[in-house]
């Protein structure tokens, strides 16, 4: 038996980067304190396929689903799982500060934010729409809860979107 949750926050439009990132080492402490062993922050660029392929390891990008979305081609590298007749994408985060905790099982939870782009884009450059999320970092999650003696217990992850 188990149970799943969403959750989401937001915080102001005008949080940097470099507050992120100290909020997360901020919070480092604490997670040693209730057991991770490792902890580790890290912030990086997905400006290339070898660190997008990370990203992907690590989200499943922003989900968006619109009209204007449908039989057009997008800027190469900006999203996956594309459906030009659906219109929806998952777009791909430009950037990330992520805090990465690992329990005594060896289990990895990685919590953090996401950057994504403003706008979805069409192969030639032109903005197709501008995205749901502003420049309002947004904490949006789903949790997972299963038995501890569970053999199917996976490790939980939570993405903070920002554009």
């Amino acid at each position: 038996m188990g149970l799943t949750y969403h959750f989401e926050f937001t915080a102001s439009a005008d949080t940097t980067p470099e507050q992120l990132e100290s909020f997360l080492k901020n919070i480092e402490p604490e997670a040693a304190r209730l057991g991770f062993r490792r902890t580790m922050v890290l912030r990086a660029d997905f400006d290339n396929p070898e660190r997008r392929a990370f990203a992907r390891r690590i989200t499943t990008g922003y989900r968006i689903e619109n009209e204007g979305l449908k039989n057009v081609k997008l800027k190469p590298d900006s999203a996956w799982e594309f459906d030009q007749q659906g219109g929806m994408c998952r777009l791909i985060p430009e950037s990330a500060v992520i805090l990465i905790t690992v329990d005594e099982q060896g289990r990895e939870t990685i919590f953090g934010f996401m950057r994504y782009p403003e706008a979805v884009q069409d192969a030639h450059g032109k903005v197709l729409l501008a995205t749901p999320l502003g420049r309002r970092p947004v904490w949006d999650g789903f949790k997972v809860a299963r038995d501890r003696g569970s053999p199917s217990a996976q490790p939980n992850s939570s993405v903070c979107h920002y554009a």
